[in-house]
Formats: C-alpha cells, structure tokens, sequence
C-alpha cells in the first residue's frame, strides 16, 4: 500500500513526508540531542553553535525544517532530471527516514547544512550537462564546496567529486576545471584576510593541518541503537545499487551519466569518512542523497511491492521504537 500511495495522490505525498518528519522530531521533545561541537577549524558551524546550543528544541526545529526542505528540494531535482519517475515523491519520503534514522543527526548539525548545499551543487551539475561552456557553473560548484567546508571541513575533499563529474562528462575544457579552483579559492581568500587582520594566520593554518593530517577509524556503529537502523541503510543501498546497475543500459546517456554521479557521490562519502573525525557516525548522511534517489528507483518499478512495502514499514516502526526508549534514558 505504501508504494501504490507514493504512485498516485501526488499532493498528499508531500503532506505525508512532513508529518513524518513532524512525528519523528516531537518524540524528541523531551530530550532533544545535542548539537555536535566545533570540529577543526568551521567558523561558519562556530557562529550557529554558539548562537543555538544552548537552545537545543530550537536547533533540533532547524534540523527538521532543513532536512524538509532538502528532502523536497532534492526530490524536485531527480525528477525534473528524470532519474525518478515524475508525480512521485518516494525519494523525499526515503531521504527523511534515512537523514534521521539516528537521533543524533535529529538537530541541527554540520552535515544536514552541507548536505543542502551538495544538493545545490548536484542541481548545477545537472545543469551543466545540456550547457556547451558552464563554466559560470562551473565556479559556482567550487564556490559552493568551500562554503559548505566552513560547516563542515570534510566537505573540502568533495572538491575531488567535483573533478570526477567533469570526467563523467568528459569535459576536458581546461576554462571549466580553472574556473572551479578559482570558485574553490575565492572564500578562502576572504577567510584567510580575516585571520590576517585578528594576527591568527598562524594558529588557523596549524589548525587546519592537525585536522586534515588526523584520520580517524574508529566504529561509532556498536550499539543496538546503532546498528538495527544502520543495517536498513545498508540494505536500502544494496537494492538501490543492484537495481540500478542492472538497468542503466535502459537509461539515455544523459540520465546514465547522471546516475554515475550518484553512485560516485556514496564513494566519496565512504573515501572522506576517515577525516569527520567525532562525525563519523552521521557521515554518512551525505549518501543519503544517492541512496534515496537509487532506492526510490528500485521501489517505483516493482510489480509486487506487498513484501518490499513491509520492509520500509518495519524501518518506520524500528526508527519510532529507537526514539521512544532514547527519551526514555
């Protein structure tokens, strides 16, 4: 039933994915989660947790209000693109399930802000495909991850995504490549006038070298808590994946080429994942962008979805029961 609902009603799907999240977010109330610390040097993410952590309902509000709308905003994106099929908005409904599938990611945090500005940079990398010289987008992309890298400086190394998208589309357009640097650099440089001007070049530099010459491995995933949402993560991606991968020949070039972005994105996740450092475990929010639109993919196209519909169910159920004992504690 839950499949053939996201396949039809397309105005009460959107009102059905708010009250989701609604109804996972007021289980909260009680003892909502902390916002995570400043981790490495993020002086944007600085200003917003001295602002709003000691007002923790108030943060938590403005993780829900910002998954929302990237669960919108993304869901409008695949579909205009054609990677989902349109008048179906599953793959808003699977973004929020999997963005608060832990009660930590369930506030306002470094990764939801960066994921919203991913997603405007995969709007642009959409773009660009129909345009002969993006390279106004092309400086936006760059401009964008080094915002994000402010929030959360993990996101920096997205710029190595950003240079895999250009070999996807086989852009060999030395103006596209130079103009990205130039967008990457460009709030560096205003950053690095302000250190100048407070005389903390040198301590900001060390800052930045610690961070990025730290890694970390160690497994956040070792508690129930943990593990029982994680492993319908790690299955939604399988499925997502397989179906995917069996039926991107069926796809034009276009979409196939769009698609290939999506599957690059989960492998940059995973190859930053040693740099977030005490963010490792919601990390992997980031994939949820590629995971839920694949997943989406894989849930649209079934015959019978009774069994698959029940899966999605139990998920729902698990994230309810996970919530309701953590107030609890």
């Amino acid at each position: 039933m839950l499949v053939k609902f996201f396949r039809s009603s397309f105005a009460t799907q959107y009102i059905a994915t708010g009250i989701l999240g609604v109804a996972l977010w007021v289980l909260l109330i009680p003892a909502p989660p902390l916002m995570p610390a400043p981790s490495g040097p993020v002086p944007l993410y600085a200003v917003l947790y001295n602002l709003l952590s000691g007002l923790p309902v108030v943060a938590s509000f403005l993780g829900l209000v910002i998954v929302l709308v990237s669960a919108f905003w993304l869901n409008d994106i695949l579909t205009r693109n054609e990677i989902i099929p349109k008048n179906s908005s599953l793959a808003a409904f699977l973004f929020v399930l999997l963005s608060f599938c832990l009660p930590g990611q369930m506030t306002l945090t470094p990764v939801n802000i960066s994921i919203l500005l991913l997603i405007y940079l995969l709007r642009s990398l959409f773009q660009a495909y129909t345009k002969t010289e993006p390279v106004d987008l092309a400086f936006t992309t760059g401009f964008m991850i080094a915002i994000a890298s402010l929030f959360y400086l993990p996101m920096v190394f997205f710029y190595g995504f950003l240079l895999t998208s250009f070999i996807i589309y086989r852009s060999m357009n030395w103006r596209e490549w130079f103009s990205s640097l130039i967008g990457l650099i460009t709030p560096g440089l205003f950053l690095a006038t302000w250190y100048f001007w407070k005389e903390t070049t040198i301590i900001k530099v060390k800052e930045y070298i610690g961070f990025i010459t730290q890694v970390t491995f160690s497994n956040p995933w070792n508690n129930t808590a943990t593990i029982l949402p994680s492993a319908f993560v790690i299955l939604f991606a399988i499925l997502g994946l397989w179906y995917s991968l069996n039926h991107i020949s069926e796809k034009t070039v276009e979409i196939r080429k769009k698609i290939i972005l999506l599957f690059w994105l989960i492998v940059w996740t995973v190859i930053t994942f040693p740099f977030a450092h005490q963010n490792l475990l919601i990390h992997s929010g980031i994939a949820m962008i590629s995971i839920s639109a694949l997943t989406g993919n894989f849930y649209l196209a079934l015959k019978k979805t009774r069994i698959w519909s029940l899966v999605i169910w139990a998920f729902i159920i698990t994230l309810f029961i996970t919530e309701i004992l953590n107030s609890l504690r």
